[in-house]
């Protein structure tokens, strides 16, 4: 079980044609320094139980082509400092039970083409002023 994967100064992660990363049990995956995390081609994103996500300091998380990026029980998704986070091509961002997707400074949600944002059960989609 991976408890900590820190990407750091210009690194990319890249999970290519159909292969899953899930991260189980308050995994924390940080993006640091522009970072690019490229999910492309049918790839589901998984991130379980208490599970952050943090993007920091113009790191692109990018979705490609029905890629999934589901977000399960109490899960935060925070995008920091001109973070952008791209939806492209009928992708799914799925946020369940309580999830906070947390768009902070000047960060950019962009949606592209039939794409779908979904927010379950008392969820709160924060935007905050550039």
């Amino acid at each position: 079980m991976v408890e900590l994967v820190q990407l750091y100064n210009s690194t990319t992660l890249q999970l290519y044609n159909s292969t899953t990363q899930q991260l189980y049990n308050c995994t924390t995956v940080q993006l640091y320094n522009c970072t690019t995390q490229q999910l492309y081609n049918s790839t589901p994103l998984h991130l379980y139980n208490s599970t952050t996500l943090q993007l920091y300091n113009s790191t692109t998380l990018q979705l490609y082509t029905s890629t999934t990026l589901q977000l399960y029980n109490s899960t935060t998704l925070h995008l920091y400092n001109s973070t952008t986070l791209q939806l492209y091509n009928s992708t799914t961002l799925q946020l369940y039970n309580s999830t906070t997707l947390q768009l902070y400074n000047s960060t950019t949600l962009q949606l592209y083409n039939s794409t779908t944002l979904q927010l379950y059960n008392s969820t709160t989609l924060q935007l905050y002023p550039s």
